[in-house]
């Protein structure tokens, strides 16, 4: 039991963790291989060690014949099954374990697990594991429950938006909206990463884009690109944690996405075959998408994984054996293997929305992802992110690294689109900001601003680095640019203005603010809504926002 639940535990708890990511029938596909897999393997270890040990105590006995060879035969065939479970226990859950205690070296892991396992192993020679097992039972049950509630959560507390649908378009060319990632304003990249911009504005200036500096109205992917679609704030209302939730659904059009509706009012298909699978759930509404197996959620072991390359090498995510395992229920079940659905080639000659990611990235999430020359830096486990960034320039060249490179692909990107569709209408737009000084708000404070000024940095500084983001709009042949200021939540009101040449749309406006879900430290205090931006104009100091409309 120990050995199964030691198999079962980890990818419950991690898939918890991430359930947000994964589709329903994902979850419900890997679940059951793992449970398949965990038995199986669970009963070959279980046979395998009650041999060893039975080959162990004759050895044993034919030197000892006085000892009670059944009672330390049950007894040490507890304690090896248990240490067998404590070692697949510990490996499982090793990204959690390198989280938790980064300041462990990579080399002392292995030792560290073994006289874990050994520990716990003379232990259960003279005790039964009853208390382990009902631990990790009460524990996959908790996990299991959060799992399946957020998994299968699919709506917002946010309410529907108000503004007409079933507007109707007087013109319909294709539109191309471009997520660019971590793309900050060209004002930003010149001042503080010493980025070139010539090359891009030259190109966008020749190819009639109107280039504008906006402020995205959230600072991370999701919630940033979740406003875009609902046309409105959510005041992170989606969210499970700050950053994940009820988004994808939303982004994929399955709820609250009157873009698409709009779209599909008018007669377009909607293409997300050029979108990264991260940022939505497939649904209904979306004609091309890409498509992941029903195997995905395994690769919360992907540093498992990692591992297990450095021994058996040729063996990771990416690699034809992985893949070929993962789309192993789709081809038991006669399912078509295809990494692209797609229907739109039945109903060509329809106007076609697509949705592209592109763009830079922003600094790693966590110690364990920065190059080993910051990872070994001195003190680096106590530091920060935004001073782990500052160590030796590091997020500034790299971000100028790139920057560099995503604005040679995006230039390759409008020349394809404009030599293809130029008569499309095409939205280049950052999600967020490079996040050089993320996390610059937190310390002994409960005022963030004041946090924020022992840092060394001013609020406003803060929140360009967070929100200021570029963006670019070909807009069709003839049409009267509005030289008012808009932003993300704004922004399909301004296409729609052009495509049905009516301002009227515009009356909806919401309004052009922009928030953070911060708190004084990354894991303890409470989190709170701050506004930084106010009507496009960047704020001298975070407000704490409780304004929230009821809905």
């Amino acid at each position: 039991m120990f050995v199964l639940l030691a198999f079962i535990y980890p990818f419950v708890y991690l898939v918890e963790i991430n359930s947000h990511i994964y589709r329903k029938d994902q979850l419900l596909v890997a679940s059951v291989f793992i449970l398949l897999f965990s038995l199986i393997t669970t009963y070959l270890i279980t046979v395998t060690v009650r041999y060893a040990v039975k080959i162990f105590l004759l050895i044993l006995q034919h030197f000892y014949p006085e000892l009670a060879m059944d009672v330390i035969y049950r007894k040490l065939n507890r304690a090896c099954l248990v240490s067998a479970g404590a070692v697949i226990l510990l490996v499982l859950l090793h990204s959690a374990n390198r989280e938790l205690i980064p300041v462990i070296h990579n080399v002392l892991w292995v030792p560290l697990y073994l006289l874990a396992a050994i520990f716990v192993g003379i232990i259960t020679y003279f005790y039964k594991p009853r208390l382990l097992n009902i631990i990790l039972f009460v524990l996959i049950l908790c996990n299991g429950a959060f799992g399946v509630v957020n998994g299968f959560k699919g709506d917002t507390e946010i309410g529907a938006i108000k503004i007409d649908q079933d507007i109707v378009f007087k013109e319909k060319p294709n539109v191309y909206l471009v997520i660019l990632e971590s793309y900050a304003s060209l004002e930003m990249r010149e001042q503080i990463y010493g980025i070139d911009n010539k090359p891009l504005v030259n190109e966008l200036s020749k190819r009639n884009y109107t280039a504008y500096k906006t402020y995205t109205n959230y600072p991370s992917s999701l919630p940033s690109v979740s406003s875009i679609f609902m046309m409105q704030h959510h005041y992170f209302k989606p969210s499970r944690g700050i950053a994940d939730g009820a988004y994808r659904n939303i982004i994929g059009g399955g709820i609250k996405n009157p873009v698409i509706k709009i779209f599909l009012n008018n007669g377009y298909l909607v293409d997300y075959s050029g979108f990264h699978p991260y940022f939505y759930h497939p649904s209904p509404n979306v004609h091309t998408q890409q498509v992941r197996p029903l195997l995905q959620p395994v690769e919360v072991f992907d540093r498992l994984i990692a591992f297990l390359n450095v021994v058996m090498k040729r063996f990771y995510l990416d690699t034809a054996p992985f893949k070929t395992l993962l789309w192993m229920p789709e081809r038991i079940f006669g399912m078509p293997i295809e990494t692209v659905g797609d229907t739109i080639k039945e109903n060509i000659g329809k106007p076609v929305f697509y949705v592209i990611y592109a763009g830079a990235n922003h600094p790693p999430n966590s110690l364990l992802d920065y190059p080993d020359e910051i990872r070994k830096f001195p003190g680096a486990n106590k530091m920060p992110s935004w001073k782990l960034n500052q160590i030796n320039n590091y997020w500034i060249d790299t971000y100028k690294s790139l920057v560099m490179q995503s604005d040679k692909d995006l230039i390759d990107l409008i020349r394809s689109i404009d030599e293809k569709d130029p008569s499309a209408v095409v939205v280049l737009i950052g999600d967020h900001g490079p996040k050089l000084n993320g996390g610059r708000w937190e310390g002994k404070e409960n005022d963030l601003n004041k946090n924020i000024l022992v840092n060394g940095i001013q609020p406003s500084e803060l929140t360009r680095d967070c929100f200021e983001v570029f963006m670019a709009v070909k807009w069709p042949r003839g049409t009267e640019i509005s030289p008012e200021y808009f932003s993300h939540v704004n922004l399909f009101r301004h296409v729609f203005a052009v495509l049905t040449r009516d301002r009227a749309i515009l009356k909806t406006q919401v309004p052009n603010d922009c928030f953070i879900m911060a708190r004084k430290h990354f894991r303890f205090g409470k989190n709170q809504l701050y506004l930084t931006v106010q009507d496009g104009k960047v704020l001298d100091r975070w407000l704490p926002f409780t304004n929230l409309p009821d809905r």
